[in-house]
């Protein structure tokens, strides 16, 4: 497979002032992926883990605030399971695609010590995870947090301060 990594800053000027936006992107293709079995080498390539998975943010900046938008992209995969002879179960997860925002912004206090103030809203759009064809757990049938590769809890915020004396 390959591994991609691009990145791209510029300023602009959208309201005035010191402002910047970054543009980041991490791409993961797997074309091979085989494990040493008893008689001969076995492809588990879409069996296991999604072939193609992305992850893409953008940040603003304008002085002290900052804008962080953040998505990731899992492709639909095939998830490996044992049918009884005779039928063909359809273990086909859908692809999903999950964004957060963080908005920010930076003080400076008395002696130097710089606070940073933030809101987070993970799982904006409250996505939901594709359900799977069971996966291990017996009588619950098919959960939607498979190998931790979703998101399974939905939005959720968090509110911090980080400081520096």
């Amino acid at each position: 497979g390959f591994d991609l990594e691009m990145r791209y800053t510029t300023d602009v000027n959208f309201f005035g002032g010191d402002e910047s936006l970054s543009w980041r992107l991490l791409g993961n293709n797997i074309d091979e992926r085989s494990q040493l079995v008893p008689g001969a080498p076995r492809d588990f390539l879409d069996r296991s883990d999604p072939t193609n998975r992305f992850l893409t943010n953008l940040t603003y900046r304008r002085n002290d605030f900052r804008a962080f938008l953040n998505g990731q992209y899992i492709d639909s995969w095939t998830q490996d399971r044992f049918s009884p002879p005779g039928e063909k179960d359809d273990n086909t997860i859908d692809s999903v695609f999950i964004t957060d925002l963080t908005l920010g912004y930076d003080f400076t206090g008395e002696g130097g010590s710089t606070y940073n103030v933030f809101l987070t809203v993970n799982n904006l759009f409250d996505e939901e995870p594709p359900q799977t064809p069971g996966d291990g757990v017996g009588f619950l049938g098919g959960t939607s947090g498979i190998n931790g590769l979703y998101d399974a809890i939905g939005r959720r915020y968090v509110i911090g301060l980080n400081m520096n004396f």
